[in-house]
């Protein structure tokens, strides 16, 4: 064939080869959805048959099946990776991790497995250091590494050394992982790890290698801008070298401006000293207006704030209060939100759940701290957990609160519902279910839920339109939680659950555990709970009557004479099923008490209009006892200020 021919066919070839690897990447993408789901019952089944009472035979095959159905899970998303990898469809994520964590958890993997085989494993651990990269990839690259080392040593030893210099905000990652004893010829493996993708995957089989994972981590590597290499020496035994440059993550936030609202500011004093030794500019203000006003003088030097951290009550003034003040003028729109808080208990995921972007606490790790300031700081490619620190005491408090929440499943496939279904009951949730988005709104509409269980993918109404419909009914009322349930992984995938309007995202197959901590995170806790435990609205009213001084008994006494009349209307619209009436009087009633302070009475009649829109809730009777309590304690602190 003449040269200008075989050009011709070689660049016509190019596009087809690109639009197949597309086309794989996009078959098995859906392969990996249709088994998630599908193994979905497997695994949920076999972790609540391994809660029952099995005799310890039982147990046993029980457990070798769940161990056999992560194995293959597991090699059903490395093949998926590499199809999206070969296709220019992976993405990675950019967060801040601690690199000696990392390193640590992927070395601690695999230390069975050595000493299964009698390999010693020895490990030269790096410096602590943040820096920002994807640390689930990371994390994979060094144990693929680690467990190819395993696989072809005979005997001895596997050294992992480690080594990071630091050089004008980057980080330059240097790792060596040595199997001793005899190995193949380095040739030869060095020549499979370079070919295209089948034939090297081929290749690498032929010499006994885990292929498909070598493959996976030579394409990591270079996405992430490093390579891997290999010398192998019948001799001396076997080398994989690493070569990665990594910016580091306190060079991201250096020059970033943050502003401390706080009574007290030296308690928080030793962790705000740590942001500004890396290089953040932290200022500090007493009060309310203080605060507002250097909000305002920064922004009129053209040198803005990025982060607001608020203690929860500054001045006598509630958090909230403060953060509608701050993210009504358009000014402040590119400010993250924060929370200055000892522990991250109920009180401080209500206030995440209503608008707040992360808690800071003095208890936090380096790297939690770091993260907290990127969510805060808009700086993440994908979502952080807003307390990625939180004990587990506090989620264990909070599960606790789990009992008798109604929660909606709303999922087409039977199976799925009936795992989910069994999970929750275990917790000691009640549950509803869907079989597809029409009915979930439906049945949202009608009665009152605590959270609701979404499958993305539903016939006849799929579950982001369902949840865009809820939305749009619920309006600028509460938003009750929405957890996407779907069997894709991808970060697209995150961004459309979250476009749709779904706070949070959970992949099948579901675990218990995982499960509990979703709802843990995002159901709020009882109301009854919520009001007795505080007396926090003295205070609020307080700073109310210093805010209006001597126009405040006017504005007190006329809502003490209000008050009463539309108590009164409640009742009488309740006692009439009446939900358009109840609705429009507790409306009226949450914006009278919050413009005299009361602003937990305030949310109780907000929560109760949100309800009474789809029908009038269950629990009715209960709301208004609360609000009739809360009312007079209230009503008591009004009086008593008025003297």
């Amino acid at each position: 064939m003449p040269l200008s021919a075989t050009a011709n066919t070689n660049a016509a070839a190019t596009p087809a080869a690109g639009t197949s690897a597309l086309s794989m990447g996009s078959l098995l993408a859906d392969m990996n959805h249709d088994i998630r789901t599908s193994m979905n019952g497997i695994v949920g089944m076999l972790e609540l048959l391994l809660e029952t009472g099995l005799t310890a035979a039982q147990h046993e095959y029980a457990r070798i099946a769940q161990n056999s159905v992560d194995t293959l899970l597991q090699v059903i998303e490395r093949i998926v990776d590499l199809s999206l990898l070969e296709s220019n469809q992976f993405s990675l994520t950019q967060l801040p991790f601690d690199l000696l964590s990392e390193i640590q958890q992927a070395c601690a993997d695999k230390a069975s497995a050595a000493e299964e085989k009698g390999l010693r494993l020895t490990i030269a651990y790096p410096q602590t250091a943040l820096l920002i990269g994807d640390p689930v990839r990371l994390r994979q690259v060094v144990g693929i590494l680690i467990d190819t080392a395993i696989r072809v040593a005979e005997h001895g030893e596997i050294r992992v050394g480690t080594e990071l210099q630091v050089d004008a905000g980057m980080g330059k990652l240097r790792m060596a992982v040595h199997a001793s004893g005899p190995s193949e010829a380095g040739e030869q493996l060095t020549s499979a790890l370079n070919q295209p993708l089948l034939t090297g995957i081929a290749a690498l089989k032929v010499h006994g290698k885990n292929a498909v994972e070598l493959a996976l981590c030579v394409r990591l590597a270079r996405l992430m801008g490093g390579s891997v290499s290999v010398d192998c020496s019948p001799r001396l035994g076997a080398n994989f070298r690493l070569l990665l440059d990594i910016p580091l993550a306190t060079a991201a936030i250096a020059g970033l401006r943050m502003l401390v609202l706080a009574d007290t500011p030296e308690r928080w004093q030793p962790v705000l000293a740590s942001l500004a030794a890396e290089g953040m500019q932290v200022d500090t203000a007493t009060s309310v207006m203080e605060g507002l006003e250097a909000l305002r003088a920064a922004a009129d030097k053209h040198a803005p704030y990025r982060i607001v951290m608020l203690e929860r009550t500054v001045g006598g003034m509630q958090a909230d209060m403060l953060a509608t003040a701050v993210r009504n003028d358009a000014s402040y729109a590119h400010c993250g939100l924060g929370i200055l808080a000892d522990t991250a208990g109920p009180e401080t995921y209500r206030l995440l759940r209503e608008g707040f972007d992360a808690v800071i606490m003095p208890s936090m790790t380096p790297i939690a701290l770091m993260n907290a300031v990127f969510r805060l700081a808009g700086l993440a490619t994908r979502q952080i957990p807003a307390t990625s620190d939180a004990s587990g005491k506090d989620t264990e408090q909070s599960a606790e609160n789990l009992q008798g929440k109604r929660v909606l499943v709303a999922d087409d496939n039977l199976v799925n519902q009936q795992v989910a279904m069994r999970m929750l009951e275990k917790i000691g949730c009640k549950v509803d279910l869907a079989l597809n988005g029409h009915e979930a709104v439906d049945m949202h509409r009608t009665r009152h839920y605590d959270l609701i269980l979404m499958d993305c993918d539903m016939p006849q109404l799929d579950g982001y339109e369902a949840t865009g419909q809820i939305r749009r009914l619920e309006g600028s009322a509460k938003h009750v939680p929405v957890i996407a349930l779907t069997a894709c992984t991808t970060e697209e995938e995150r961004d459309k659950c979250s476009a749709a309007g779904m706070n949070d995202f959970l992949s099948k197959p579901i675990r218990p555990q995982t499960l509990r901590d979703m709802l843990a995170r995002w159901m709020p806790r009882a109301l009854q709970a919520d009001i007795v435990s505080s007396d926090v609205a003295g205070d609020e009213l307080e700073a109310i009557r210093e805010m209006f001084g001597a126009d405040f008994a006017e504005l007190a006494t006329l809502y003490l004479n209000d008050s009463p009349p539309r108590i009164q209307a409640l009742r009488h619209a309740a006692d009439n099923r009446d939900a358009q009436i109840t609705a429009k009087v507790a409306h009226a009633f949450a914006g009278s008490s919050a413009s005299i302070g009361a602003i937990r009475l305030s949310a109780l009649c907000s929560e109760l209009e949100a309800a009474a829109k789809t029908g009038l809730p269950e629990d009715l009777a209960n709301r208004l006892s609360i609000i009739d309590t809360e009312y007079a304690r209230v009503s008591s602190k009004l009086y008593t200020l008025l003297g």
